[in-house]
């Protein structure tokens, strides 16, 4: 029996959270599906036989942030920030090419005015974050 996971596409993503993607994001799902480079997980969406049809990743982390009632039902979880903080898509935010900005949030994001952006969108944030590993020269 194959107990790889199986990668999901970009419709699987929207029709498990009800969440726009980015063109970014979706060519990232359609092209690696979920990746880690250097110990940076970026979650994409995938099945394991283990769980059957439950969606892993993105889906299954977004789901699971929406339990806690303070967490913006705008928010697609792309990432763990290692610090108890959900790296995310804002989807009620936008530019001219349908991108959202990444953002970071947790438990105490809404005292402080609401979760720290992190970039203007999925390209560039998963660029400087792989572009972390790579040597100098």
């Amino acid at each position: 029996m194959d107990r790889r996971p199986r990668p999901c596409g970009p419709r699987t993503c929207r029709a498990g959270t009800r969440l726009p993607l980015p063109p970014s994001y979706r060519y990232f799902l359609a092209e690696l599906g979920s990746c880690e480079a250097d110990g940076t997980d970026f979650l994409g969406v995938y099945r394991t036989a283990a769980m059957g049809d439950t969606l892993l990743g993105t889906v299954e982390a977004t789901l699971d942030a929406r339990t806690d009632e303070r967490f913006p039902r705008e928010l697609l979880v792309i990432q763990y920030d290692g610090m108890g903080g959900l790296v995310s898509l804002d989807t009620a935010q936008h530019d001219a090419d349908g991108e959202h900005p990444v953002v970071v949030w947790d438990p105490g994001s809404g005292d402080r005015g609401g979760p720290e952006r992190l970039a203007d969108d999925f390209g560039s944030y998963a660029l400087r974050q792989c572009g972390r590993s790579l040597p100098d020269g």
